[in-house]
């Protein structure tokens, strides 16, 4: 049976340690020791962080803010109806490449960013199916003029006029979008 090896020996970038065992990180040869102490203090930096959250959940005051938020998600409600769409057909709506389960919250694209158009960022029309393992959803995001050029930009005009009364913001993104659609 055969032994795969999980460290070599060298010098330690970190410590005076010469001919030792070490493990790459990175493109550092460092020495099992300062490895182990290294791991140490990213295991105790995540213990300090989950500290705080339990402790806002155990006093009695915060811990109903935390239910509060947690039961008023309404962007957690979105992504959930969204998911059940790409579910029935789990294909990009760009280039029809098939979507895992594991990334359909990846694939659920806002038209407008929810960022800036809160108004609608829960709006059942402000999406589209698109790939974030194929770049489309990226491509979309990336700029008006790239997305104006994808063949699903006609679905997200069609859903944009249906929608459009509803957004209550200004913002460059919306005069652009316009713009484009105008075109």
């Amino acid at each position: 049976m055969g032994y795969i090896a999980t460290s070599k020996f060298g010098d330690c970038s970190r410590c005076p340690a010469t001919n030792t065992a070490c493990k790459k990180r990175g493109k550092d040869l460092i020495c099992l020791n300062c490895c182990n102490k290294e791991d140490a203090e990213k295991q105790q930096g995540k213990a300090k962080i989950r500290d705080v959250f339990r402790s806002l959940k155990t006093i009695p005051e915060n811990k109903e803010l935390v239910q509060a938020k947690i039961s008023n998600n309404d962007l957690g409600r979105w992504f959930e109806y969204v998911a059940t769409i790409i579910k029935a057909k789990p294909h990009c709506w760009n280039c029809g490449e098939f979507i895992p389960e594991q990334f359909y919250r990846h694939a659920s694209a806002h038209i407008f960013p929810k960022a800036h158009f809160d108004s609608v960022k829960t709006h059942p029309l402000n999406f589209l199916i698109l790939g974030a393992g194929c770049g489309c959803h990226a491509e979309f995001d990336s700029s008006i003029d790239k997305a104006c050029k994808m063949q699903v930009w006609p679905t997200a005009i069609l859903r944009f006029t249906a929608f459009e009364s509803k957004i209550t913001e200004t913002h460059k993104y919306l005069d652009l979008f316009k713009s484009k659609f105008r075109k």
